[in-house]
Parts: C-alpha cells; structure tokens; sequence
C-alpha cells in the first residue's frame, strides 16, 4: 500500500515548483515520487489500488444486486396488485349486472359491494398500477444501463413483458 503524502511533503513540491524547480528536484527534496510530484502541482487524483477498485466493484456489484432485487419484488407486487383488481373487478361486475337486472341484493351481496367500494377508495392513496409499472420500466432501463446491457433485453420473462405492456396501457 502506497504512503500517504503529508501536507508537509506537499508545501515543499508546492513551493520549490513555484520558484521554477523541476518536478524531479521538487520530488528528491520531499522524498516522494516524481509522479507524486505532478499529481500534487496538478491536482491529479492518485492511481487507485487494487483493493480500493475491488471495494468499488463489490460496491457496484451489491447496488446491482439489489436494484434487481427491488425490481423483483416490485413485480411480484404490480402482479398481486392486478390479481386483486381482477378478482374484485369480477365480484363487482356480478354485483352491477344483478342490480341491472332489478334483483334485490342480500346482504351478504350488499356487504361485498361496501368492501369492494371502500377498498377501491383507500387504493386511490397509493401509487396505482400504471405508476408502479412506470416505476418499474424506468428501474429495469437503469439496471440495464449500468451493467451494459442493452435496454431491450433487460431478462424479463414473456410474461411480465405482457404484465408491463398492460400495466401502462401499451397495445
């Protein structure tokens, strides 16, 4: 592992370079590289080592992993959300078409229809279906993007391609 340079060692490349010295003179009196020597008078950052680009890659490598993951359970929940808005959507169309066709609804009819109302009501506060298909298109580009695949071909299954396709309302 590379010494750090002290704030001492960077006055006397500073200084000596300010009075036209050479880097290599500048470098033999603080006793450090003449690479280090222009980094410091040029503002260069330091060549990185190797743990440090490991850390950066694990880094990477985790963010990664979890984006995907998040994705995931994203999808899981858009495609419980659709389930429930199908099931409901049926329970209350057998609902209409019983109030259509003038038959008295029981109660066990009526309660159903105050259950499917209220819950639909308290849904209007949460992101909707075609937001959190959004959501998830923007979060597969953005994977797709940083691990350098192509945008098209971000590893969906057919299925969720169609979920996604119905979701935003795309024919």
């Amino acid at each position: 592992m590379a010494k750090k340079i002290t704030d001492k060692q960077k006055e006397i490349v500073i200084a000596m370079r300010q009075t036209g010295e050479s880097f290599k003179k500048c470098a033999d009196a603080a006793k450090i590289s003449e690479s280090a020597a222009r980094r410091i008078v040029n503002g260069e950052k330091p060549k990185r080592t190797e743990a440090e680009k490991t850390a950066e890659e694990t880094g990477k490598e985790n963010f990664v992993e979890n984006a995907w993951k998040i994705i995931n359970e994203g999808m899981e929940l858009v495609k419980k959300r659709l389930f429930m808005a199908q099931a409901d959507a049926g329970e209350l169309m057998d609902i209409i078409e019983d109030v259509i066709e003038g038959r008295d609804l029981d109660d066990k009819a009526r309660n159903k229809l105050v259950f499917i109302l209220e819950k639909q009501a308290r849904e209007f506060t949460v992101p909707g279906l075609k937001e959190l298909g959004g959501i998830i298109d923007v979060m597969h580009e953005k994977q797709a993007l940083m691990t350098g695949a192509s945008t098209q071909n971000l590893g969906l299954t057919e299925d969720d391609r169609k979920l996604l396709k119905a979701v935003n309302g795309i024919e």
